[in-house]
């Protein structure tokens, strides 16, 4: 698989997630921002925020590995991977 695609399938399990969710995920890991600048701009508290990132992680783990198997797996660890 191209990584064009594990990306493609990573953002088909994000865009799966509930709207609050996808959004504080979206600006952890796309828009870099820390838990205290999302907790401030949407107005939830740090633990909240992480507590929603976890919940975030777990289900785009589960959507797939459910679909895809292990190659749903390594398009998770592709993913984490990149974001260091």
């Amino acid at each position: 698989m191209l990584m064009q695609e594990y990306e493609n399938k990573l953002r088909e399990a994000i865009d799966l997630l509930p709207a609050r969710r996808r959004k504080v995920f979206d600006l952890s890991r796309e828009e870099g921002l820390s838990h205290s600048q999302i907790a401030d701009t949407l107005g939830i508290s740090k633990n909240t925020v992480a507590n929603t990132i976890v919940e975030a992680k777990q289900f785009i783990k589960s959507y797939l590995e459910k679909h895809y198997g292990l190659a749903g797996l390594l398009v998770l660890l592709a993913y984490l991977i990149k974001e260091k």
